[in-house]
């Protein structure tokens, strides 16, 4: 199965997973369960003072979707959406 995944960089210093670690995993996973990680999207958190999520990276995972790139997302955990 073709798969896109998405990670998301949090300035909450109590995350403890920086956002190379979770493409790790998922390339880790993917390889695993014998899936192709076609892509990894990534995100931004804003910073103090109010700016809000870049979203571009979330923006990509739906065109890769959308352009039927991949056939599920992978992410590496729930947070992640949130």
């Amino acid at each position: 199965m073709r798969v896109v995944g998405y990670v998301r960089e949090s300035r909450d210093p109590d995350e403890t997973r920086p956002v190379f670690a979770q493409q790790e995993e998922l390339r880790r996973w993917a390889a695993d369960h014998g899936h192709d990680l076609v892509a990894v999207c990534q995100d931004r958190s804003g910073a103090a003072g109010g700016r809000p999520l870049d979203r571009d990276g979330y923006l990509s995972m739906l065109g890769v979707l959308a352009g039927g790139g991949a056939d599920a997302v992978v992410v590496p955990g729930v947070v992640t959406l949130s």
